[in-house]
């Protein structure tokens, strides 16, 4: 069995990117981790294909796997529970989640319980740590994020895929001038 590098518990423990968090749909004064970014970072870290995970629904009562009430609207709202199980035989890791979701569509409720269930099981690896430590300050990573452009055409791409969407935008127009003076060359004389 292999051990983990330098390079890459170092890669578990990056910030992830300021795409990746956003603030929770109901409960206002938490952040969630946007999945797909943790599969790109267990994708980085230990490669495509060589990581798995595996979900089971849970029973509710019985064997009942999905719990459905009606909503004061009329609609129906599924809940499930799963299981998740995170493995990467190569380097030994093994994690094991229960997480659940709601949801108006059934196959969203249960795709929510892996999803939650994943973003939690990765941050035992130090991925999203930051969020679930309560330090995430966005505009701290978004700094991190420009600092790591190196060209021109990404940095006045991801302003523009960006700007009026942050907190702190004065802060951040000053540091993205900043950063586009250290990437503009020089005018030789």
């Amino acid at each position: 069995m292999k051990e983990l590098t330098p390079e890459q518990l170092l890669l578990l423990r990056k910030p992830l990117p300021p795409a990746a968090i956003k603030q929770h749909p109901t409960k206002s004064y938490l952040s969630t981790i946007k999945a797909i970014y943790v599969t790109e970072r267990l994708n980085d870290v230990f490669g495509v294909g060589r990581w798995q995970i595996k979900t089971s629904l849970l029973p509710f009562d019985g064997n009942n796997i999905v719990r459905v009430t009606l909503r004061k609207n009329g609609n129906e709202e599924f809940a499930t529970i799963a299981k998740t199980i995170l493995e990467v035989p190569e380097y030994g890791v093994y994690y094991e989640c229960i997480a659940g979701s709601s949801n108006d569509d059934m196959g969203d409720a249960a795709k929510g319980g892996t999803t939650d269930g994943i973003t939690k099981i990765c941050s035992y690896l130090g991925i999203g740590a930051e969020v679930y430590k309560g330090e995430y300050n966005e505009t701290d990573a978004i700094k991190v994020h420009i600092s790591s452009i190196d060209t021109l055409t990404a940095l006045e791409a991801f302003w523009l895929d960006n700007k009026g969407n942050v907190k702190n935008e004065k802060v951040l127009i000053d540091f993205v001038a900043k950063r586009k003076a250290e990437l503009t060359p020089e005018k030789k004389k």
